[in-house]
């Protein structure tokens, strides 16, 4: 063999481990949950998240019931890798975001993990939310800015 042939096996050898650190980093990543029934809020968020604060793995829900079967399967993880789960209030089908909260912060795996409730409508509910053990909640119409604000937060 060419002296060439085994500088590239290096660098191949080298790109595969790197690569493989890369895969192994994601899979530690700390995970965003993002939850809304609105894709166009789901897509916004997901491009706020992804500019600025693109060292975590985002997952997105559609629905209530998705967000709570993904939070189930949370329970039996070991891992403390979610860093904040964001979520509407009414998300059909599946229960709403406020029924979420009240339910999975009673679970230990859950009550570190801060809840934030993006919702339309009155007051009331997000205090209820925050009553129940969220850490805050945004009310629709809200700014790009708001809600960078209310991660920060959360995110250090």
């Amino acid at each position: 063999m060419k002296l060439e042939n085994f500088a590239s096996i290096k660098k191949y050898i080298q790109l595969r481990q790197i690569l493989k650190r890369r895969l192994n980093n994601k899979n530690n990543m700390a995970k965003i949950f993002l939850a809304d029934d609105n894709p166009s809020n789901l897509q916004v968020a997901g491009r706020i998240f992804g500019n600025l604060f693109n060292t975590y793995d985002l997952e997105f829900f559609k629905s209530g019931e998705v967000l709570e079967g993904r939070l189930k399967k949370e329970i039996t993880n070991s891992n403390k890798d979610i860093a904040v789960v964001v979520l509407d209030n009414q998300m059909p089908p599946g229960k709403s975001g406020l029924e979420l909260i009240e339910e999975y912060k009673k679970e230990k795996k859950f009550q570190e993990v801060p809840f934030i409730l993006c919702y339309g409508g009155e007051e009331s509910i997000g205090k209820k939310a925050v009553e129940k053990g969220a850490f805050a909640y945004l009310i629709k119409p809200y700014t790009v800015q708001q809600f960078v604000d209310v991660l920060r937060k959360v995110i250090k």
